[in-house]
């Protein structure tokens, strides 16, 4: 008979004792068992207990905060929630937008640059081929005078998975972000959990310090609170620039994220379009993004490889072929041309086994890494593949979340008694 801690059976409570949430925690908990899928029917199978999987990785940064006093068994699971911001007081540290106007209304820092908010390790492309005309237009479209003397001007930028959405959206932040004195925010935006992190980010700096008090670093517990806090002092800017990488419009209350002010631009990264002419997103023009010319992912390929031209014909044949089996996509480009400077496998080579890979999509290719994962013992992420093979579409994501946070409250614990 198995026995877990008492945060277990606090979680369990957390989920309404739910059989998918209980199976799910099962499974992420006994990482080192297996599951397998089939005709809505999932099996668990016990291995020996000398194979453990590592912890997996956040899928967001958590924020530094001061922990609360908590009780033993819910200490592990809640120290954990970047959702759960506890801000102790207001700011200190740099002067603030707000600081000279109780409004916020002030634009510029004095004798400071522009607050920039973005994700470590945010630097520009190393890059850019192709989409210099791409870039012109996105700079008029974000500058057009009627728009913004209106409200925010918002560009969507649209394309398929992989076909350099955010590659264009950087390039654009990296050469023009002098010319927002209001500052810029690159926001995460594939779920909702990820947004409301980003805006808590932007109300953790000291530009909102004329809109929190002491009473209002209570509220700003509440995501919602900290939402609606983050889009009123943006509605009372001007001069900024905002951007929502990976936006997906279907996300439940997106529009409470949406600030409007005059004199703005907002930019929406998605393979989604639906959006176009809806108030609640500013109404957004639409710049869809073709591929590139085969010219240009070649160019692309062989530059990324740090191979400087002039370039050799069987170069730039092999080179050319990849890119088209690759369907000149900017992100795959990108991967390949990592993985052949880090591994110094020649291009003729790399484009031989390239030929006859399993393609993406069918069931080779799904054979292929479930294999690879087999062999390396993660079995947690076997686990997880069946699970959600099991619910097909209506993937549960708070369900997956809460698991990890027990798993990672799971292992600290475990690790704590050795």
């Amino acid at each position: 008979m198995m026995t877990y801690p008492r945060a277990y059976h606090s979680l369990l409570r957390r989920t309404r004792g739910t059989w998918a949430d209980s199976l799910f925690v099962f499974l992420v908990v006994e990482g080192s068992s297996s599951a397998s899928a089939s005709n809505n029917e999932i099996t668990v199978v016990e291995e020996p207990r000398t194979v453990t999987a590592a912890p997996p990785q956040r899928l967001l940064p958590e924020p530094e905060l001061e922990p609360e006093p908590e009780s033993e068994s819910e200490s592990a699971v809640q120290a954990i929630s970047p959702t759960r911001p506890l801000l102790k007081g207001p700011p200190t540290g740099v002067n603030s937008l707000a600081r000279d106007d109780p409004r916020g209304r002030d634009t510029t820092r004095r004798g400071e640059e522009p607050l920039f908010i973005h994700p470590e390790k945010f630097r520009p492309n190393s890059f850019f081929i192709g989409r210099e005309d791409e870039l012109r237009g996105l700079h008029e479209m974000l500058m057009d005078r009627k728009r913004r003397s209106e409200g925010t001007s918002a560009v969507l930028i649209q394309c398929m998975p992989g076909g350099g959405k955010t590659h264009l959206a950087r390039q654009y932040v990296f050469q023009h972000r002098d010319e927002y004195p209001g500052g810029v925010y690159w926001v995460r935006a594939k779920s909702r959990q990820e947004m409301e992190y980003w805006y808590w980010r932007i109300a953790r700096n000291e530009a909102l310090k004329g809109l929190i008090d002491r009473r209002d670093v209570e509220e700003l517990r509440n995501p919602k609170r900290t939402v609606a806090i983050v889009r009123k002092w943006l509605n009372s800017q001007s001069g900024w620039l905002m951007v929502l990488d990976g936006v997906q419009f279907d996300t439940p209350g997106l529009h409470e994220f949406i600030p409007d002010s005059r004199n703005t631009s907002l930019i929406y990264t998605s393979t989604e379009r639906a959006v176009t002419g809806d108030p609640r997103f500013d109404n957004p023009q639409v710049m869809e993004l073709g591929l590139l010319t085969a010219k240009q992912a070649q160019d692309l390929l062989l530059l990324e490889m740090d191979k400087r031209p002039p370039w050799s014909l069987d170069d730039q044949a092999r080179a050319l072929e990849l890119v088209q089996l690759m369907g000149r996509l900017p992100l795959m480009i990108h991967v390949a041309a990592q993985h052949l400077k880090a591994t110094r496998e020649p291009l003729s080579r790399y484009l031989k086994s390239y030929r006859s890979r399993p393609k993406a999509g069918a069931l080779p290719a799904y054979r292929a890494v479930r294999e690879q994962l087999e062999n390396r013992g993660a079995n947690a992420a076997l686990n997880l593949i069946s699970l959600l093979v099991f619910f097909d579409q209506h993937i549960p994501v708070e369900m997956v979340s809460l698991g990890m946070e027990f798993t990672i409250a799971f292992h600290s614990r475990k690790r704590g008694m050795c």
